[in-house]
């Protein structure tokens, strides 16, 4: 005795709202944290640059002062 089932035939269906919206999936996650780690990296290394411009104008200042004070 055969049993087939009857029933329709399956077809692609079309793309529903989220599949066009491009979800996020998990794979995506590692490629995110380099991007955090790149831009947390680039911040601290601009912050640094800052840092020691603004270190290196007081001691030119404080350098200049203690001259112009032993000259007097």
């Amino acid at each position: 005795m055969d049993v087939r089932k009857r029933g329709r035939r399956r077809t692609a269906q079309p793309p529903t709202p989220a599949d066009e919206r491009g979800i996020v999936g998990f794979e995506v996650l590692p490629f995110l944290v380099l991007v955090f780690m790149v831009g947390t990296l680039m911040f601290a290394q601009s912050w640094a640059v800052l840092d020691a411009k603004s270190a290196t104008t007081a001691a030119a200042r404080q350098a200049a002062r203690t001259f112009v004070e032993q000259s007097g």
